[in-house]
C-alpha cells in the first residue's frame, strides 16, 4: 500500500485527533483557568487518539503521504506507548506543586505536541520526516525543561539541553546530508538500494554513520552521549522528567531502528537482517566512543566539583560561619 496525500488521511486519525486536541487546548486556555478542565481535555484527546491507534491494527500496512511515513505494527506500538506515557504524565501533573506554578494551557499543549512528534519519529520512513519529527520533540522538550518560573536550576537545565541538543542535531543532519549526497535520495528504501550496489566511498559512509549515530545516541541517552541527562532530569518539572526519561528515550530507539532497519541493512535468508557491507560497525562505535570519551570525562569532573561546592555551601559549618559574619556586621 502506497497512498498519496488525500488517501492517507483515512489512516491518519490518531495524529489528527491529537492535533485537534492541541488546538482546542490553545483556545480553551484563553477562556478557562481551571487546571482540571485543561487536564481533562488533554486526557480525553489522548484517549481518543489511543482508540484510533488501536483501530489501525486491523488496517493494511504500507506507506502514507508519498512514502513519507509508514503504517505498521512497529509504529503503532510506539504510538500507544507514547500516549500511555502522556496520559500518566497529565495525571501526575494534577498533583504536582511544580505544575501549579506554571501556565496550564501552555504546559499541556507543549506536552501533547511533544507526543505528536514522537508519533512521527516512530513512523518516519524518510530522512526529512525523521529529522523534522526529532526537532519537534527536541524543541518542545527544551521549553518544558525550563518551564518552572524563577527557578535557576530549571533554566540552567534548559540552557544545557538546548546547547547539547543543538550540537547533536547539527552533527546528525550533517551525517544525513552525506547519506543523501552518496545515494541521491531521502527515502529509506532507496537509500538501502543505493548502498547495496556498493558504489559509494567506504570512508565517507563510515563518517556519515558516525555523525548520525551521535545524534541518535544523544536522543537515547546512551554512553557517551549522556552528559546532559543529570542536569535536565534534575531541573525539569518532575512529571515531565518522567515523560522525558521514558517516552523520549523510546522514541529515540524507534527512530534509530527505523533508520538502520531497513535503511542501511537488508534481509537475508532465514528472515535475519544484515548491515550493508563495506562498513566495520564495531569500529564505528569505537570511533564515536573515543571521540566523545575525553569530553565526557572533563564534563563529569567539572560537574562533580560543582556539586561538591554546592553541598559544601549548604553544610552546617558554612551556614554557621555565615550567621557569625552577619551577626558581626550588625
Amino acid at each position: 500500500m502506497d497512498l498519496k496525500n488525500l488517501e492517507s488521511l483515512s489512516f491518519f486519525y490518531p495524529e489528527m485527533i491529537l492535533s485537534g486536541t492541541i488546538l482546542l487546548l490553545i483556545v480553551v486556555d484563553l477562556l478557562v483557568r481551571s487546571q482540571r478542565t485543561l487536564a481533562t481535555i488533554a486526557v480525553i484527546g489522548c484517549v481518543g487518539s489511543l482508540l484510533a491507534t488501536f483501530d489501525l491494527y486491523s488496517a493494511q500496512q504500507g506507506w502514507l503521504f508519498h512514502r513519507m511515513i509508514v503504517l505498521d505494527n512497529f509504529s503503532l506500538f510506539f504510538k500507544v506507548f507514547a500516549l500511555v506515557a502522556a496520559i500518566l504524565t497529565v495525571w501526575m501533573s494534577l498533583g504536582s506543586n511544580e505544575i501549579r506554578q506554571v501556565h496550564q494551557g501552555e504546559y499541556y499543549t507543549l506536552l501533547l505536541t511533544c507526543t505528536l512528534g514522537i508519533f512521527f519519529m516512530a513512523s518516519a520512513s524518510n530522512l526529512l520526516t525523521a529529522y523534522l519529527s526529532l526537532e519537534l520533540v527536541s524543541l518542545t522538550s527544551y521549553v518544558l525543561t525550563g518551564f518552572l518560573p524563577h527557578n535557576r536550576r530549571s533554566s540552567e537545565a534548559a540552557l544545557k539541553y538546548l546547547i547539547y541538543g543543538g550540537v547533536a542535531s547539527g552533527t546528525m543532519i550533517y551525517g544525513m546530508s552525506w547519506i543523501y549526497g552518496m545515494t541521491g535520495s531521502l527515502d529509506y528504501a532507496a537509500i538501502q538500494s543505493a548502498l547495496a550496489q556498493q558504489q559509494v566511498s567506504k570512508v565517507a559512509l563510515f563518517m556519515a554513520f558516525v555523525f548520525i549515530l551521535a545524534g541518535f545516541g544523544y536522543k537515547m541517552v546512551f554512553v557517551p552521549f549522556h552528559m546532559w541527562s543529570p542536569d535536565v532530569y534534575e531541573g525539569a518539572p518532575t512529571p515531565f522528567t518522567a515523560f522525558l526519561s521514558v517516552a523520549s528515550n523510546a522514541a529515540g530507539a524507534a527512530i534509530m531502528i527505523r533508520f538502520f532497519f531497513p535503511g542501511v541493512s537488508r534481509m537475508v535468508a532465514g528472515g535475519d537482517w544484515a548491515f550493508v557491507s563495506g562498513v566495520e560497525w564495531p569500529q564505528v562505535l569505537l570511533f564515536v566512543s573515543i571521540a566523545r570519551g575525553e569530553d565526557d570525562y572533563d564534563a563529569a569532573r567539572r560537574e562533580m566539583v560543582r556539586e561538591i561546592e554546592r553541598m559544601a555551601a549548604s553544610t552546617p559549618l558554612e551556614t554557621g560561619s555565615r550567621s557569625e559574619v552577619a551577626a558581626t556586621k550588625r
